[in-house]
């Protein structure tokens, strides 16, 4: 029977003439001079195995060598030091290192073989960690990679969500390359690369940011605000105080409007902590003038030099949702006119810093005084201590002021002494009508009927609420000791103290005209709020309109105040403390 060789028949009589003519030859030579005798090609024996031409190329390994491709040393070095970059990889994310060291095993083996055993064990690392329980961003990962990239619009922002969260401790290398061209495939178009910045991070970079000093600076920080939006934070869900304060600072510095923000109910019940809190208020102060401020000083300098600014705050609001953080944008004429019109909005920081600012001055007048009541001019040191006074009056009960006051406490007795002998001059001359009334407020109240320049003048209020006994005890028993001679005067004068039978309905009817002003005052405030934090729909002109309500009211509350203080004053010792629980309830004091 023939044989078929190379693609052709021989019968047996060339076989039996290729053996006469070399003889006894072994099977590689019969063959080839089978093949000769045949007419066919001879078969060459197949040439070595390239392993590296041999092993398809992925993706990975073109992204890992990109910058060495065609050395195949530098490939190998290349691939292995992003191998051993994946050793960090957890549980079911190993399974991306495992094909890669595989490939490196089938190419470089003969490249580099020093590195095989160490890369065998990564391989076989790699491997072990695919067979233990996924954690929660591997999760994540495998179900982005394998189908929640279907949709091409939603695929960057899972993405993206995913490193901001995991790949801190879970976005090895060839995670962060997987996620990527997961990304530039939904997109149709490369070139996209992973912020790998944690929520921490991109957290701090607002929390900077929210120091922006202009409008061009804020509208520069404000894709790190939309970045740890869109990347750390769950639409609905409660922000914390110092996230919240954070982002709206930064995009009310941009001038636009902030959407509210909510906040859990403890949250919003603690309130912010930091030096521009406002306390009760729940909220906190962000910009002045256009400008950020970070400290209590820059607050009181700010309140000193703006004319014609902003005033931006963060509020809370309760509404059908919950705690609302909202921005507000309230007019700041100047320093005056605001605190006049919103008394309630300072910042935890302000006292202190207000007095920090102040002291040396306070000291210097209070040393004054000493002095010209040292060398007998006690009725001048009166006067420089009564103007100090009511210069100063916002901090008379800061510890500090209190403490100065206290060191001249003994020094300054004869001065005060001085002020009660000037009350009882003047009520020598009083009219009869006003003598009564004159004679209860000096004994009640040390600054009673006194002007701003230390003088005594009946029908005085400036300074009538002001107190120093506490801290000047000595000098105000001087002065009621000096006054006790009024009601001598009274007897020479045949004036009847006040009855307190006929002077508390007076004072009690005075205290409840002064609570409803107080009411209406602060419903006007509420309505200025409602338009200025976009509770509601306003245009310029109606918080304008609102603005003046509020002045006015603020204006009425503060005559009925001063005149239901007066009548306090004015009436006897015994009804003294029931009257002063009535102005509280009331709500009839001074802002």
């Amino acid at each position: 029977m023939g044989t078929r060789y190379q693609g052709r028949r021989c019968g047996a009589g060339h076989f039996e003439r290729a053996v006469a003519r070399c003889g006894v030859v072994g099977a590689p030579i019969l063959a080839i001079l089978l093949a000769v005798a045949c007419g066919a090609e001879p078969v060459r024996p197949a040439a070595p195995k390239d392993d590296w031409s041999s092993t398809p190329l992925t993706p990975e390994w073109t992204f890992l060598a990109r910058g060495v491709s065609g050395d195949r040393g530098k490939e190998c070095a290349a691939v292995d030091q992003a191998l051993g970059r994946e050793r960090t990889c957890v549980g079911s994310l190993c399974e991306q290192a495992v094909p890669l060291a595989n490939e490196w095993l089938l190419r470089c083996r003969k490249v580099a073989p020093a590195r095989v055993d160490a890369v065998q064990q990564l391989a076989r690392t790699f491997e072990e960690r695919t067979g233990e329980a996924a954690t929660e961003c591997g999760r994540r990962a495998t179900s982005i990679l394998r189908d929640e990239c279907s949709i091409p619009e939603a695929c960057r922002p899972l993405v993206e969500r995913w490193a901001a969260s995991c790949a801190g401790t879970e976005g090895t290398p060839l995670v962060m390359r997987k996620l990527e061209r997961a990304v530039a495939l939904a997109e149709g178009k490369e070139g996209f690369v992973l912020d790998p910045r944690s929520c921490g991070d991109l957290f701090g970079d607002v929390v900077r940011a929210a120091r922006c000093e202009s409008k061009r600076q804020c509208e520069e920080a404000l894709p790190l605000v939309e970045a740890f939006s869109a990347r750390c934070m769950v639409a609905g869900d409660p922000v914390s105080w110092p996230t919240a304060l954070s982002m709206v600072s930064v995009l009310s510095g941009t001038g636009r409007r902030v959407s509210p923000m909510r906040l859990s109910n403890a949250e919003a019940e603690r309130g912010p902590e930091g030096p521009l809190a406002l306390g009760e208020r729940r909220g906190a102060l962000l910009r002045l003038c256009g400008e950020p401020v970070t400290s209590g000083k820059q607050v009181v300098e700010a309140r000193r030099d703006c004319k014609g600014g902003d005033f931006v705050v963060a509020r809370v609001f309760d509404d059908a949702q919950g705690p609302t953080l909202r921005v507000g944008v309230l007019l700041f004429d100047d320093d005056r006119a605001f605190d006049a019109r919103f008394p309630s909005l300072h910042v935890v920081a302000e006292a202190d810093a207000r007095l920090e600012l102040s002291i040396g001055e306070v000291e210097k007048e209070l040393d004054q005084a000493a002095q010209l009541a040292r060398s007998g001019a006690n009725l001048e040191a009166w006067r420089v201590l009564a103007r100090s006074l009511r210069r100063h009056e916002v901090l008379l009960d800061h510890p500090r002021f209190v403490e100065a006051l206290a060191r001249r406490d003994e020094v300054l007795a004869p001065a005060l002494r001085e002020l009660g002998k000037a009350k009882i001059a003047t009520a020598r001359r009083a009219k009869s009508a006003e003598l009564a009334a004159f004679a209860q407020r000096s004994a009640a109240r040390v600054l009673a009927d006194v002007a701003d320049g230390g003088d005594v003048e009946i029908g005085a209020r400036g300074g009538a609420h002001l107190e120093i006994a506490a801290a000047m005890p000595r000098a105000v028993a001087a002065y009621r000791d000096a006054v006790a001679d009024m009601a001598r005067v009274l007897s020479v004068r045949n004036v009847r103290p006040i009855d307190a039978a006929a002077s508390e309905p007076a004072a009690r009817a005075e205290i409840m005209r002064c609570g409803a002003a107080s009411k209406e005052a602060e419903r006007a405030e509420e309505q200025v709020m409602r338009c200025a934090f976009g509770l509601e729909p306003c245009d310029a002109d109606k918080l304008a309109t609102r603005t003046r309500d509020l002045d006015r009211a603020r204006e009425a509350k503060r005559g009925l105040v001063a005149s239901a203080d007066a009548l306090v004053a004015s009436s006897p010792a015994s009804s003294a403390e029931s009257l002063a629980a009535a102005q509280r309830a009331a709500r009839c004091l001074r802002d």
